[in-house]
């Protein structure tokens, strides 16, 4: 799903990009260096609608209610190497996106994770939780393709392992016709669990304004080859008039989906070299991973029939770091 269009962006960001310059290596020194970055990024393309809130002045329908992330703290460590006779710069990186978010409603709510045989229709609590991991290692190998007085273009190309986790649960709450008081009626889990392996390839540069002044730009992309697991658990409480619970629940399930992933990377810093073995930077990240996402569950109020999408997810944010050569 939309693999062709970010394909397409993947190749004009990538020709952009070689335009105007290559990465930014943290290796303009000979030796080895090392870089901590913090990533204030958000998340996007979650698929965290939890139901709709109920509108009593029109026909059906109303405002939809998302479980919300907001830009999070992540960390990314790098380091590496760089050889003075080969020009060769080798490093390894690590990024943890590690983050939950949750959101409870007690207006009448239309549940949207509800099986249509359990026949709910309208909840007046909802409570909705997720977390989100994204996990990313790199190894790879940089090198100058040509310079300027100022400027350096580089290409890199290297090995990737990636994941993806998210876990999302959900509890409806309705009235207790005896007691007069909320319990919860049904429980709606998600999870999905993406995790690859691969290549990765890119296209930088960095531009030297003055002596303590630089920006530079960076665009990778990745394929890799892994598998999805994903799962759909509903389950329903119902009350029978002689006080007694009967539990119905309803399942799909999606383990070891084989798939091959396309990400795309993008990066821009502006540095500044406080001293000879030290900078700071400030800069911008994009990252996006297709079909990452599975959406699983059912969506038909005849014959509860199942409904699967797949989707991409995305981070975007600043990053603040400090690089230092030894």
């Amino acid at each position: 799903m939309r693999q062709a269009p970010a394909l397409a962006r993947t190749v004009v960001a990538l020709a952009v990009i070689l335009i105007v310059a290559s990465k930014a290596e943290a290796g303009i020194k000979d030796g080895w260096w090392g870089s901590i970055d913090g990533y204030f990024a958000q998340p996007a393309n979650l698929n965290l609608d939890a139901g709709v809130k109920f509108n009593a002045n029109i026909t059906d329908g109303g405002t939809v209610i998302s479980v919300p992330y907001d830009h999070e703290y992540s960390t990314r460590l790098r380091g590496g190497w760089r050889d003075e006779a080969s020009e060769n710069n080798y490093s390894i990186s690590w990024w943890a996106w590690d983050h939950g978010a949750s959101i409870t409603d007690r207006t009448l709510v239309i549940p949207t994770l509800s099986d249509p045989f359990f026949g709910n229709t309208l909840s007046a609590k909802v409570v909705s939780e997720a977390a989100t991991k994204t996990r990313v290692i790199d190894l790879a190998m940089s090198r100058k393709i040509t310079s300027t007085k100022k400027g350096s273009w580089f290409y890199a190309a290297g090995l990737r392992l990636a994941s993806f986790r998210q876990d999302w649960n959900t509890d409806y709450s309705d009235i207790d016709p005896n007691t007069f008081t909320l319990f919860t009626e049904e429980k709606a889990q998600v999870g999905v669990f993406s995790s690859g392996a691969g290549i990765t390839a890119g296209l930088g540069s960095v531009y030297q304004w003055s002596k303590r002044w630089r920006t530079s730009l960076r665009a990778q992309v990745a394929m890799l080859s892994g598998e999805t697991d994903a799962e759909f658990i509903d389950k329903f409480i119902e009350l029978d008039p002689n006080g007694g619970v009967n539990l119905l629940e309803a399942q799909l399930r999606r383990d070891g989906d084989k798939r091959v992933y396309q990400q795309l990377e993008l990066e821009a810093r502006v540095s500044y070299n406080v001293w000879k073995t030290l900078d700071i930077n400030l800069g911008y990240n994009f990252f996006q991973w297709n079909d990452a996402m599975e959406v699983a569950h059912f969506a038909d109020d005849v014959q509860s029939t199942p409904l699967f999408r797949r989707d991409n997810i995305a981070y975007q944010g600043a990053t603040l770091g400090v690089t230092y050569w030894f």
